[in-house]
């Protein structure tokens, strides 16, 4: 709405970005028991493209896909040169789209369900976002649905612009670019747009990233996925994020008990920072979550 967000291109293999979110979302189609393909035609050259910006579009469309897909879906992404135009379609068996809300679907808050019981959360503010980012980027996004129940399609359209001088002569990415590359991130948070939002942001600086939906998933993957360090929300029902990091330094060293750890929380008074701190925290955040100063948090964490 301010007219801040801005892209920042470089050197982009669409085909491998568009293959890493495929990857990333795997375990959310799996979990759900949605059959989830992709399928690449052609080959694609190097594109001048904001890759981390393109990752929240492709990121937002197909979880999307996944989330309003019934167990035993399926779940399609496919890439394909058109002359000078990259197209990524996303289709989906799921409830699909009224005829009225296609007009609309990329408005502000707009959702297919807006009623109170909606069984689906989130602020209807992820597909305005990426149409900005794709309008961004001089392409277009759309999308389509035969009615509720038949399932939908959304396309994606990129044009192809190479990299201002020949990409073999680019340097390779840099640590800056990436300051979290082989680190691992373990993030818990009950409010789903704002844990896939730093689960996108956190792989999009280098980091390999576990995303856990509550206190208890947390913890039930901290020994066998191994994370450098922790993020948790605070608020959160039946375990909140204080007894989580209890829960965490209660445990042997081996078992994950040492690992650093950062709040980040709407309960952002001096006492709860400091509450979170005596828990067991290293470091305490105030949400809306700062990107940068998050990633700087997690790299310095990382290194003592």
């Amino acid at each position: 709405m301010a007219g801040k967000l801005a892209i920042d291109p470089h050197p982009t293999l669409l085909r491998d970005l568009l293959e890493q979110v495929v990857e990333a979302a795997r375990p959310s189609a799996q979990a759900k028991g949605v059959d989830l393909q992709a399928s690449v035609r052609g080959a694609l050259p190097v594109m001048w493209a904001d890759s981390n910006r393109l990752r929240q579009v492709f990121d937002n469309v197909i979880q999307n896909a996944i989330k309003f897909t019934p167990a035993e879906g399926e779940v399609a992404v496919s890439l394909e040169l058109l002359g000078e135009r990259a197209r990524v379609r996303v289709r989906d068996s799921g409830v699909g789209m009224r005829p009225e809300l296609l007009p609309v679907i990329f408005e502000r808050f707009r959702q297919g369900d807006s009623s109170s019981t909606r069984v689906q959360g989130g602020l209807g503010l992820g597909l305005t976002i990426a149409q900005h980012i794709v309008e961004l980027h001089e392409g277009r996004i759309s999308a389509w649905s035969e009615g509720e129940g038949r399932g939908s399609t959304f396309t994606i359209e990129l044009p192809v612009r190479t990299p201002p001088q020949p990409a073999a002569r680019l340097p390779a990415a840099s640590d800056r670019e990436r300051p979290l590359a082989t680190m691992r991130v373990l993030v818990v948070d009950d409010h789903e747009d704002t844990l896939r939002g730093i689960g996108v942001a956190l792989r999009g600086a280098g980091a390999e990233v576990h995303c856990a939906g509550s206190a208890r998933e947390g913890l039930d993957v901290l020994e066998s996925f191994g994370p450098d360090v922790i993020v948790s929300d605070l608020a959160m029902p039946e375990l909140d994020g204080f007894g989580l990091i209890r829960a965490v330094r209660s445990r042997a060293r081996e078992e994950g008990g040492t690992v650093p750890a950062v709040a980040v929380s709407a309960l952002a008074s001096r006492e709860d920072r400091e509450r979170a701190l005596e828990a067991g925290f290293q470091e305490h955040l105030a949400k809306p979550v700062d990107v940068p100063q998050l990633v700087q948090t997690l790299f310095r964490l990382a290194a003592t």
